[in-house]
């Protein structure tokens, strides 16, 4: 959605980028590639309310807006023309309300086909472990002293 919504942008003009990384594409790749992906998984991730994840995507858009943002345009990476860092930040916020939204429904979707019953549970986030789980020291121990 980043990268689409700066493309938009970059033919519109409301800012242009000094430097790019790839010259056949307008996109500034560090951010909509990396950056903003990652940072909205892991709002999504520790969260489970949509009010907990309003509260996260705007910390993490007022970090981006306030914070990051204002570092690329002071380096030179970004000229803004016809554009501001609160137009960023509201920006930053709509597209995880879309991604967020677009998610839950495809789980809703998936949940009807598996037969889940409709309830609101199915728009909270289910956690999946991001590791595999460690060997159960119990197990070896016993496993050890019958030999």
């Amino acid at each position: 959605m980043s990268a689409f919504i700066d493309t938009i942008a970059d033919n519109l003009t409301l800012w242009q980028y000094k430097v790019k990384i790839f010259p056949f594409t307008p996109v500034f790749f560090p951010f909509h590639l990396t950056l903003a992906p990652i940072t909205l998984m892991i709002v999504y991730q520790y969260t489970n309310s949509w009010m907990r994840y309003l509260i996260g995507t705007v910390l993490a858009a007022a970090i981006y807006s306030f914070a990051i943002a204002p570092l690329f345009v002071a380096v030179g990476e970004v000229q803004l023309l016809k554009w501001n860092h609160s137009y960023t930040f509201i920006t930053f916020i709509a597209r995880a309300i879309i991604a967020r939204w677009i998610l839950m429904l495809c789980k809703h979707i998936q949940g009807s086909y598996q037969g889940e019953s409709e309830s609101s549970s199915i728009f909270a986030p289910i956690f999946q472990p991001t590791a595999k789980p460690l060997p159960n020291t119990d197990d070896d121990k016993k496993g050890e002293s019958d030999r």
